[in-house]
């Protein structure tokens, strides 16, 4: 199932008018934490079924939900204020006017208690590909799926499978002195990437930030550890596989030592850059290239720039 066919999951959802025959399903924050376990098991139930309907016999496998997030309309905090105020003074009929008057202004104008939570799952239709899918799901006052809006939208070859569930559950990837060493390294390292793939804002920035992070992930499994040269040198090949088309025949010769980029404020790592030597035919010209690369703390690919000289010339100057 391709993008574009996933893409009517995100269809904004019929919007029902808000009644408030289910407000008792929002209560006070006082009233326990026993009753927010019961509308987040209600809301992440609601989420399921609405995923499960539309898709049919497509393989839905749900990783995760965040903590359900209530959102009251300042209109009804100030109906809530009214109505404390009439406990108070029960005999004030101005003010039970006025509170008549806020309710029909709330049913006329839609307006509704409603609650936000986002969803991470993935889905499967054929036997060459796996759809990754993270989504911020609007429920009425009711619980009911009323909008729902993409944040990850991801497809990738089925043999990710194995890394989602590395990534998502962090499991160990990291071989260390000690099993509990090594699970600590692990959920660090994933954590270094979850919190970078939480500042991007778009739908396509935060999806190839996590296939990014996928690559990664399975590199440092492979390896059992932390390789930053074995990664930035295969993060360069795929970048050059992939991205820039216009080189043909790249046959990669030789990388230098990976050098870090620090801030001069307080000398902190801000990227890595590394010289590196390839051969490939460029506008139908075979040759032998010299370029510097600058990676991201993140290690992706910045930017390439093309180095006059040999590769020998840059390189014995860092020596």
């Amino acid at each position: 199932m391709r993008l574009r066919t996933f893409l009517g999951l995100f269809i904004v959802a019929s919007f029902l008018q808000g009644c408030f025959i289910a407000d008792e399903l929002f209560l006070e924050e006082d009233e326990g934490k026993s009753s927010q376990l019961d509308l987040q098991a209600t809301a992440e139930g609601n989420v399921t079924k609405k995923i499960q309907t539309d898709l049919g016999d497509n393989e839905y496998t749900p990783y995760g939900f965040s903590q359900l997030k209530v959102i009251k309309p300042l209109q009804i905090v100030e109906l809530e204020e009214m109505e404390l105020q009439l406990r108070l003074h029960p005999k004030d009929s101005t003010l039970k006017a006025d509170i008549q008057k806020q309710k029909t202004f709330l049913r006329a104008n839609n307006i509704e208690r409603t609650a936000e939570l986002s969803h991470f799952f993935t889905l499967i239709s054929d036997t060459m590909n796996i759809n990754i899918l993270e989504a911020k799901y609007t429920l009425n006052d009711t619980l009911a799926v009323k909008e729902v809006n993409p944040e990850i939208l991801l497809t990738v070859p089925l043999k990710y499978q194995l890394m989602i569930d590395y990534y998502f559950n962090e499991y160990t990837i990291i071989i260390a002195r000690s099993y509990t060493e090594g699970k600590l390294l692990s959920k660090s390292f994933y954590r270094f990437f979850k919190d970078q793939l939480e500042t991007y804002t778009t739908v396509s920035q935060k999806s190839a930030f996590l296939k990014h992070t996928l690559d990664i992930c399975t590199m440092v499994k492979f390896r059992g550890n932390f390789d930053q040269e074995y990664i930035v040198q295969n993060v360069l090949q795929q970048f050059v596989k992939n991205e820039r088309k216009d080189i043909k025949n790249y046959a990669p010769l030789e990388f230098s030592t990976l050098y870090e980029t620090k801030n001069n404020d307080n000398n902190s790592v801000v990227g890595y850059y590394f010289f590196h030597k390839f051969i490939g035919n460029f506008a139908d010209q075979k040759d032998t290239n010299v370029v510097l690369v600058e990676f991201s703390p993140y290690y992706q690919v910045d930017q390439i720039f093309q180095l006059d000289g040999t590769y020998e010339s840059y390189t014995n100057q860092l020596k």
